[in-house]
């Protein structure tokens, strides 16, 4: 309940600072890029600090280089910050499905052969 009570009077104090649509990129955003790495709240909530941490001074400092609104600037920063997470983590993804390939010669066509994902552990 008290999680709850702090995001509404973060998202009711930023409506007046930044507006709807950046309010809304500046509470998703960092989010989305923690959760592409992390599969627990907690580590969520770390990194989305972290990466909101980031998406602030990186937002500053193109806001103070190129003359422009700063609230624009975190917002995209954190949304940019997401991209890139959310890229990293499928070519990631995509090398470790590539690498656990079984039963597969060198020469073979990769759609020939199944794929050998780690198995889920509960």
């Amino acid at each position: 309940m008290v999680l709850v009570a702090l995001v509404t009077l973060a998202v009711v104090a930023s409506f007046q600072a930044v507006g709807t649509l950046l309010v809304v990129g500046l509470l998703l955003a960092p989010a989305v890029a923690a959760r592409a790495w992390t599969t627990r709240i907690p580590t969520t909530m770390l990194g989305a600090s972290l990466v909101g941490a980031a998406a602030v001074l990186i937002g500053l400092f193109a806001s103070w280089h190129f003359a422009v609104a700063a609230g624009a600037s975190i917002a995209t920063a954190a949304v940019l910050l997401a991209a890139l997470s959310a890229a990293a983590r499928s070519l990631l993804t995509r090398g470790v499905r590539r690498n656990h390939r079984i039963d597969q010669p060198e020469s073979a066509s990769p759609e020939a052969a199944p794929l050998a994902l780690p198995e889920r552990t509960r």
